[in-house]
């Protein structure tokens, strides 16, 4: 082939049909203007994707890995597939792609020429992949939204809860995972008789009115007994008659 040839090769590929040129790994060395159009990507951005993530997931990337992994091992020099790519816009381009080993033969490879046919619109080959497309990816936009919606939900239910009543279950939260401790603690303070404590508190925070008090005092015999109303007289006239001598004292 002489120079002019080649030339002409160059440019054919160039503003022909989309073509890329991959390394074994899926990775993107170059493309045509023809490629770039297509899916609406740069060159510098395919570059960046490689050509696994600008594939639809499907089976046929599957079958896609497969038979590359056969290019590179030399078992096959060229395959030809019906696959898609996915465009900047998140459209599937369905197409036949084929791809040429290089160099032929054994030798270890260097890159696969690869040139990419769009099929044409309304052919059932593009209908079938696009279907197949958009239902997976419908299904997973369900599952997500569904999702979403679960989690939604729970925190609407949270956030109409009273702080007592996210107290309340935090502590029953607690009592379920150490219901050995939960117990002990509770045996406590029945132990310790907090309902008075309870009362004296409720009633200083003014949320009970006033309990009321019973006096006691110790008679001649030292027995303790509840005073009687003449009991009480009989404290006030000798707390009248103490307080008016400790005042005639202090004149003097």
């Amino acid at each position: 082939m002489d120079s002019v040839e080649c030339n002409e090769l160059i440019e054919a590929v160039k503003h022909g049909i989309p073509f890329i040129k991959c390394g074994p790994a899926g990775e993107i060395y170059s493309c045509n203007q023809a490629f770039e159009d297509l899916l609406g990507y740069s060159s510098y951005e395919l570059k960046k994707k490689g050509s696994i993530e600008i594939s639809v997931k499907s089976l046929d990337l599957e079958a896609d890995k497969a038979i590359t992994a056969e290019l590179v091992a030399g078992e096959r020099q060229t395959m030809t597939i019906i696959k898609s790519y996915v465009s900047k816009l998140g459209v599937p381009v369905a197409g036949q792609l084929t791809a040429i080993r290089y160099p032929q033969g054994t030798a270890p490879i260097e890159c696969v020429l690869c040139f990419f046919y769009p099929l044409a619109n309304g052919s059932k080959a593009a209908v079938t992949m696009v279907t197949d497309y958009i239902q997976t990816h419908t299904n997973a936009s369900k599952e997500l939204a569904e999702k979403i919606a679960t989690m939604a939900s729970d925190i609407q239910i949270n956030k109409d809860r009273t702080t007592g009543e996210k107290l309340w279950d935090t502590l029953g939260n607690w009592a379920l995972e150490n219901p050995k401790l939960a117990v002990v603690l509770l045996l406590i303070l029945l132990s310790l008789n907090p309902l008075p404590i309870a009362i004296t508190w409720l009633t200083r925070m003014g949320w009970l009115p006033a309990q009321p008090v019973q006096l006691e005092i110790q008679d001649a015999t030292g027995a303790v007994r509840a005073a009687s109303g003449k009991d009480l007289e009989r404290i006030g006239v000798a707390y009248e008659q103490a307080q008016q001598i400790a005042n005639a004292g202090g004149l003097w």
